[in-house]
């Protein structure tokens, strides 16, 4: 079957039609709550008019909430595990024993999320397009930590090279374009929520901030569904998922 960037959204909307109920409780708890609660309490970063001191306010706001975006990293990658755990396991685990599930494995998702986000990272900060194709040919990552434990966490980043290999492009495509539409969610409501002051009612203030939240957790939910899609597509006729 020929591999393609269509075929991905689609294999990835059949999942979501057919586990929603299951996903949305888990995407709940361990996307939205947090960032709603740091949106909330935190607040976004204020708007800056002097170009030259944009970069001091990004970088003091940063490094004065990191313990709080570090907390809400961690919750959202166990999340994601949890996800994946009901979208992949061919056993159909309950939200419950996916939860249980996912502590045991957890160490090695994390130090996985964590060297393939510098690989990444660096990647991008270099030239750009490095980054990209270093993104679509880790996109499987987190599946492959979840369906094939076996592999230890470099093991788990060959594996997902492996399986991406000649289709790395179409899932950067795929996984870009989701981040895109996400931050473009974003831009549109981030002038507003960063007005200081009573500008903008308190209401208005929360029913935006659970706006932001709802956004990137629905961004989150949208890269989880096209990674297990991917790695269906791309492994499933051998391991019967």
């Amino acid at each position: 079957m020929t591999f393609t960037l269509a075929g991905v959204f689609a294999e990835a909307g059949a999942q979501w039609r057919r586990a929603r109920g299951l996903l949305l409780p888990v995407v709940a708890v361990f996307h939205f709550l947090p960032m709603f609660a740091f949106w909330l309490f935190v607040g976004p970063m204020q708007a800056v008019e002097n170009p030259e001191a944009q970069w001091d306010a990004a970088s003091a706001w940063y490094l004065g909430n990191m313990p709080w975006l570090l907390g809400v990293q961690l919750i959202g990658w166990f999340g994601a595990a949890v996800v994946l755990l009901l979208l992949l396991d061919p056993a159909r685990p309950s939200v419950g024993e996916a939860l249980g599930r996912a502590a045991g494995l957890f160490p090695r998702f994390l130090s996985v999320a964590i060297l393939t986000s510098i690989m990444v990272n660096v990647g991008l900060i270099l030239l750009i397009v490095p980054g990209l194709y270093l993104f679509g040919r880790s996109f499987t990552w987190s599946a492959v930590v979840v369906a094939e434990p076996g592999h230890g966490a470099t093991g788990s980043i060959t594996r997902s090279f492996e399986l991406t290999r000649g289709k790395g492009w179409i899932l950067s495509l795929a996984g870009t374009i989701v981040v895109c539409a996400g931050l473009l969610a974003a831009e549109v409501l981030g002038p507003v929520r960063a007005v200081p002051g009573d500008v903008v009612h308190i209401l208005l203030r929360t029913l935006l901030n659970a706006a932001a939240a709802a956004v990137s957790s629905a961004t989150t939910l949208g890269l989880l569904l096209l990674q297990a899609a991917a790695y269906r597509l791309l492994a499933a006729p051998s391991k019967g998922i």
